[in-house]
């Protein structure tokens, strides 16, 4: 009964985060299917990116929430070795290029994404989600100024961070907000899952995450410890 219980905690929590996970890109696809008239290269990448990412996120939850899957966090070596790839980081960067561009745009906000030649070794769609629910967040609480992805390298990991010049927040609000259903003081719309999303991936994966924000400073969420390749 306890395992049973258990399981469909499992289920519903991340079905719920599924669902938040859904709407970005959606919305991305509304927005690229407005230029469907002439369809440009830059319209049809959109899609193109937008339709990968949610078919990696349902495919990812599915195989997660089959009822035979044992309701644990422990993980084998075999599930950690066909999970995780070998990636250029540079690729996943350049999807949250093509993904948030527009929306950056629709509120004049320049969006800086840096160049890298680091090669992750990562649970790739964990990376994907975690980095799309930051970038996200900074993009809806930022008015003005910039929203950058920057990426740097510590020994054999490398370091990803999102920055904006949003309104930033004190420490109390950083804390709270880390928990699923909780919202920003301010904020009105949404479901508060988007920085649990993050937090959770990063707990599985052995990722860190940091925050850096303080009242009308902006704010910084950076995952780090995420391993590169082995040379």
């Amino acid at each position: 009964r306890d395992k049973a219980t258990q399981l469909a905690e499992r289920h519903r929590s991340s079905l719920a985060m599924t669902s938040h996970d859904l709407r970005q890109p959606l919305a991305s696809l509304k927005l690229a299917l407005q230029d469907a008239e002439d369809l440009s290269s830059d319209a049809q990448d959109k899609l193109k990116t937008g339709l990968e990412y949610l078919d990696s996120v349902l495919e990812d939850v599915l195989v997660d929430t089959k009822p035979d899957r044992e309701a644990s966090d422990n993980f084998s070596e075999d599930e950690y070795s066909v999970s995780h790839e070998t990636v250029p980081l540079q690729i996943i960067l350049d999807n949250l290029k093509r993904m948030f561009s527009s929306e950056a745009s629709e509120k004049l906000l320049e969006f800086e994404v840096d160049q890298t030649a680091l090669i992750v070794n990562a649970h790739i769609v964990s990376l994907i989600r975690a980095l799309s629910n930051l970038v996200a967040n900074a993009i809806k609480y930022t008015e003005s100024g910039r929203i950058s992805v920057n990426v740097s390298q510590d020994g054999t990991f490398a370091n990803i961070a999102v920055i904006d010049t949003g309104p930033g927040m004190d420490a109390e609000t950083v804390q709270r907000i880390m928990q699923p259903y909780q919202r920003n003081n301010n904020e009105t719309t949404g479901e508060g899952l988007g920085l649990s999303i993050v937090s959770e991936l990063a707990r599985e994966q052995g990722w860190g995450l940091e925050t850096t924000s303080s009242p009308g400073e902006g704010s910084s969420f950076a995952i780090t410890h995420i391993p590169l390749q082995q040379v």
